[in-house]
This record gives C-alpha cells, sequence and structure tokens, in this order.
C-alpha cells in the first residue's frame, strides 16, 4: 500500500502544476476562448503544444536533468559540464 501511494503522490506532484496552470489558461479567459470558436481555440492550442515541445527539445540539449539535479557542481569529475559557448544555442 505504501508503494502504491508513492506511486500516486510523485504522480501528483508531476502533473498537478500543469493542470493548476492550464486551468488559468482557460478559465480566465472563457469569452474569449468561445468567441474565437473551437476550430481555432484547438489549433491554437495545438500550435501552442508543438511549441513547447520544440522548444523544450532545443532547451533540454543543453539544460539536461544532472544539470538541474546538480551533479557538476556535487561530482565535477564524474559529471563535466561544459560551459555555453553562444547564446541563444542553435
Amino acid at each position: 500500500m505504501d508503494t502504491f501511494r508513492f506511486w500516486l503522490a510523485l504522480i501528483m506532484l508531476m502533473f498537478m502544476p500543469g493542470a493548476v496552470l492550464f486551468w488559468f489558461l482557460v478559465h480566465p479567459f472563457v469569452r474569449f476562448w468561445r468567441r474565437l470558436g473551437l476550430r481555432r481555440t484547438m489549433a491554437l492550442n495545438y500550435t501552442l503544444l508543438a511549441a513547447s515541445v520544440v522548444l523544450r527539445r532545443k532547451i533540454s540539449r543543453h539544460l539536461r536533468f544532472s544539470t538541474l539535479g546538480g551533479l557538476p557542481e556535487l561530482a565535477p569529475e564524474t559529471h563535466p559540464q561544459p560551459a555555453p559557448s553562444t547564446w541563444p544555442p542553435a
């Protein structure tokens, strides 16, 4: 039972922030979305989703999980982190 609760809590921690942000994106602007119409609203949402996937892939090339976890600072000999040479990343 503890394992189930652990995984349930982990899933909630992963998805709840996104769900709350989605709620704040939709509900305050419900008049705008209704005025825009279903097709255009869905097209806009899918376009934003595709753009976020592209940005996520570009960012993840340079900002890896080990960097976010602080491994280069804790063990620089086993997790070297090269300094970025250009910005924005190509």
